[in-house]
């Protein structure tokens, strides 16, 4: 899993491949759809590379899109959008922040407290075993992503 949150025109990620209860690799999830979407995936890979040939406007069988455990957050028209168990996007709302993930909660409260995404999820990584410190960002009035060290 991973920890994904958005707060005041940020988008962050996480970067931490977890296999069961083991970290096995880092891996950018904030991705550049060909269709200038911005999306983060949490849930299983193969579940990842249909959504985002669905959200890039492919044509992709009904069957082969994810229904259960998988959450992404999209920037569509610079606006932030969260998913989770099926492919209905639903908008956050001006001045809201919003967290998924395995971290998501603690991240969600740390965010409650005036931490920025980042941050955030940098707290999160110390209670979260599925989260870690390395985090990417995509700041929508720059337009650009940044990749954490």
């Amino acid at each position: 899993m991973t920890t994904i949150a958005y707060k005041d025109g940020i988008l962050a990620a996480d970067t931490q491949v977890t296999c069961g209860t083991t970290r096995i690799s880092i891996s950018h999830k904030i991705k550049e759809l060909t269709n200038g979407i911005i999306v983060a995936c949490a849930g299983g890979v193969t579940d990842d590379w249909y959504f985002k040939r669905w959200l890039a406007g492919e044509q992709i069988p009904k069957s082969k899109l994810p229904t259960k455990k998988f959450e992404a957050m999209a920037i569509k028209d610079g606006k932030p959008y969260w998913y989770q168990d099926g492919m209905e996007d639903h908008p956050v709302e001006k001045g809201q922040f919003y967290a998924i993930g395995s971290g998501w909660n603690i991240c969600m409260a740390f965010m409650h407290t005036g931490m920025s995404a980042v941050d955030a999820i940098k707290a999160t990584s110390e209670l979260d075993i599925y989260t870690n410190k390395r985090i990417d960002f995509y700041d929508t009035k720059r337009k650009k992503i940044t990749y954490g060290k």
